[in-house]
């Protein structure tokens, strides 16, 4: 039996993020793209929240930056939360937005690092999650809604840069 493009085992939740580095005059130091795993708790996140289940898991309200490039972002696992975290370097999430397309919903979260926060001296940034836990508080598995490496990897932050990570969530893209 042949299923329609929009039947449940043809769709499945995909995510990517744009990062941009920018000098305190506003110069781009540096940009990537790179594409993220939803995690197997962000998946539960965005279901049971939108079936409206009593204890489903809270939204996300942080964004978070690490060091590690050597463990892949996963569904779950080691790669499913943030590896090596960079102290300091965790912000509070703008509002996210949302999107519709014909088959699927994306959802868009910002992070803006901004002057002192997240600086580096010599140590690249190499991955970031998105969490439900505040600022300050240790990402795990059980609390990371996705991750990623980013790609090119930042590099150096300086005390006076701007991150910025965009990230899309494309909920129900069909499957690949």
């Amino acid at each position: 039996m042949t299923q329609s493009p929009n039947s449940p085992s043809e769709q499945r939740n995909t995510g990517e993020a744009y990062w941009v580095l920018e000098g305190p005059d506003g110069e781009i130091k540096g940009f990537g793209h790179s594409p993220n795993a939803i995690t197997d708790y962000g998946d539960r996140m965005y279901a049971e929240r939108g079936a409206n289940i009593a204890g489903a898991p809270a939204a996300p309200v942080t964004m978070a930056l690490g060091t590690n490039a050597a463990t892949a972002p996963a569904k779950s696992g080691a790669g499913a939360t943030l590896v090596a975290a960079l102290t300091g370097a965790a912000v509070a999430l703008n509002t996210p937005t949302a999107g519709a397309g014909t088959n699927a919903r994306t959802i868009t979260y910002v992070g803006v690092f901004g002057a002192g926060v997240g600086t580096t001296s010599g140590t690249p940034i190499r991955e970031a999650v998105i969490t439900n836990v505040a600022a300050g508080t240790a990402p795990a598995i059980g609390n990371t809604i996705s991750r990623l490496l980013l790609t090119p990897e930042v590099g150096t932050k300086g005390a006076q840069d701007t991150l910025t990570v965009t990230w899309l969530h494309n909920l129900g893209s069909a499957a690949t």
